[in-house]
């Protein structure tokens, strides 16, 4: 299968910013109907997802966290979530909220620049004036000035949801995407027009310390048609957010993103980056280098186990 590459021209720029992923929750059982579809045969819902947050570490000293996922006293989030949780009957594991995650690694809470706007002057990341650009599909703002971190506008699971965009290195420029709940699943990222499932995908996603590999071949593209699919469309469609069409919308413009080789996508509950990928206090900027990008572009296909095995392709 091939499809060409979206002419989608990134940002250049010298200054990195250092990337390291926390989790610091774990939740689940999630039933899959409540987020996507069309159903997948055997597949029914998720035993745990991570909630990842991020510390980005400027050169100037100083540091931010993106994305807090849940709190560890999550009853005390507001009302609407609080309410809503219980509903959801997770088992849901917060063991260190993310301030004791980095004050084992020895970062200082002073150091991390304030989320919370209590006593803080509160400025609105403005994406159309000073410091905005258009990267790819996205009005971006460029948070240092420098070029080392872009907020990207991603509206749809939520008003005002936004990713994030580290150059991790430069001369050449690679870059982590900090998706967030931009969706809530690999699978309604992947496939794309633009990134079309390989033919051969080394390791097997369900083997992935073997040597074996997975030709999804003719069996991928049966499995989309018996669900009303093409070969290129993603596994599932998103049923979960504030504005749904918006979202499809988002995703959309971060598949243009997604299909390019130095640009590693981390959505905030994606397992298989979680079991694949160095945690804090180790950092993600050498993860081209490491081959990361292959070893979780298609691992969420792991999932499809039954599928697999139903057509003589698990081993």
């Amino acid at each position: 299968m091939s499809a060409g590459t979206p002419p989608v021209q990134l940002p250049a720029g010298q200054q990195t910013i250092t990337v390291k992923l926390i989790n610091p929750v774990n939740f689940g059982p999630a039933i899959l109907k409540r987020f996507m579809g069309p159903d997948v045969p055997g597949l029914e819902t998720f035993k745990d997802s991570p909630s990842f947050s991020f510390l980005l570490e400027h050169p100037s000293g100083r540091k931010l966290v993106f994305d807090l996922g849940i709190r560890k006293d999550y009853m005390n989030h507001s009302p609407k979530i609080a309410n809503y949780l219980p509903t959801t009957n997770y088992t849901i594991d917060v063991s260190k909220n993310v301030a004791e995650i980095l004050e084992e690694g020895g970062v200082k809470p002073g150091e991390i620049e304030g989320v919370i706007w209590r006593g803080r002057e509160l400025v609105e990341v403005d994406c159309t004036g000073e410091r905005s650009l258009t990267i790819g599909g996205f009005q971006a703002y460029d948070y240092f000035g420098d070029g080392s971190f872009y907020l990207l506008d991603s509206p749809g699971h939520a008003v005002g949801h936004l990713c994030g965009l580290a150059r991790t290195t430069s001369s050449p420029d690679t870059f982590v995407l900090l998706g967030g709940d931009v969706c809530h699943y690999a699978g309604i990222l992947r496939p794309s027009v633009h990134l079309p499932v390989p033919d051969t995908i080394t390791p097997h996603p369900c083997h992935p310390m073997g040597t074996g590999s997975l030709c999804p071949g003719h069996a991928w593209e049966e499995l989309q048609k018996s669900r009303g699919r093409e070969a290129t469309d993603t596994l599932y469609d998103m049923t979960f957010g504030a504005d749904i069409p918006l979202a499809t919308r988002t995703v959309g413009k971060l598949q243009e993103l997604d299909c390019l080789e130095n640009v590693l996508v981390i959505i905030a509950h994606d397992s298989t980056v979680r079991d694949r990928a160095p945690h804090f206090p180790e950092s993600l900027n050498d993860w081209k280098e490491k081959g990361l990008g292959e070893k979780v572009r298609w691992a969420f296909l792991r999932d499809l186990e039954v599928y697999w095995k139903s057509k003589g392709l698990h081993a």
